[in-house]
């Protein structure tokens, strides 16, 4: 029998989460479920504003957890957060890619400049810190980070926009 698939959503505000449609909890909300692809939507509870929901596709992974975080705000472009999955790659190393949204935020792991997502690196077993950056946006800072040998972990980052105008 396959082990299930952890899936842990953690927001501000709090919100109703849904899996495919049905309405499985709030959050904080962690549970164990089949493996394979799920829609989830986040649907904030807020009283005195309306905040946008957050709707996604993930793929979850017998035996490994997937992690969504999401700080919503009125519209998306002001929400922000991230989805940190695995992907089995076999051999002997650990994998982290991180993708960003905007496209080409700078991504430091450890302290490091990385370069400009997406940016994929070989890191070692552990726990690591990523900061992900973009002018005109708020910087996201994910600690704790434990890539796994044998595994890429993929963290998708959405930085808020700070509302400032960008030159392009």
């Amino acid at each position: 029998k396959p082990k299930g698939a952890g899936l842990a959503v953690e927001t501000n505000p709090t919100s109703m989460v849904f899996i495919n449609g049905e309405q499985v909890g709030r959050t904080p909300y962690n549970a164990i479920k089949p493996p394979g692809e799920v829609v989830i939507k986040l649907v904030p509870e807020s009283t005195d504003k309306a905040l946008a929901p957050f709707e996604t596709k993930v793929n979850l992974i017998s035996g490994i957890e997937t992690v969504i975080r999401r700080e919503f705000a009125e519209t998306e472009d002001a929400s922000s957060g991230e989805i940190i999955s695995f992907e089995k790659i076999g051999g002997k190393e650990a994998s982290l890619a991180v993708v960003s949204v905007p496209n080409n935020a700078q991504v430091s792991i450890d302290g490091v400049k990385r370069g400009f997502a997406p940016v994929k690196n070989t890191v070692t077993p552990g726990e690591h810190q990523i900061i992900v950056s973009a002018p005109g946006f708020t910087e996201r800072v994910l600690s704790s980070i434990q890539p796994l040998i044998g595994y890429k972990l993929t963290a998708v980052v959405k930085l808020a926009s700070t509302g400032e105008s960008r030159k392009e």
